[in-house]
């Protein structure tokens, strides 16, 4: 039993009339690449009271983010990317391209 897309509406997609989208999704990832290389940040230096609420509830900081949110192993990393990809993914179909 062959699975028949042709009759599901989902997937009649007219590229054509929708070519911009790929465009803006292209243009995305090329302004993405350019700043990414090109364009130097320059990370900035908390204040007196940011760096006391830090130390009193011994939170450590490297420049200005806390170090406890890149700590996860990459099997989390993993799984909390493919969930928010499923939720994103299945809200947006809900709503009927509305994310």
């Amino acid at each position: 039993m062959c699975l028949e897309l042709e009759k599901i509406e989902y997937f009649n997609y007219d590229l054509k009339n929708h070519i911009w989208n790929l465009l803006f999704i292209v243009g995305l990832i090329f302004s993405a690449i350019f700043l990414l290389q090109w364009v130097e940040v320059k990370q900035g230096v908390l204040s007196d009271a940011a760096q006391l609420y830090f130390d009193s509830r011994s939170i450590l900081i490297e420049g200005i983010l806390p170090i406890s949110s890149f700590t996860r192993s990459f099997g989390e990393e993993i799984f909390m990317s493919a969930f928010g990809g499923l939720c994103i993914g299945f809200g947006s179909r809900y709503a009927n391209g509305c994310a």
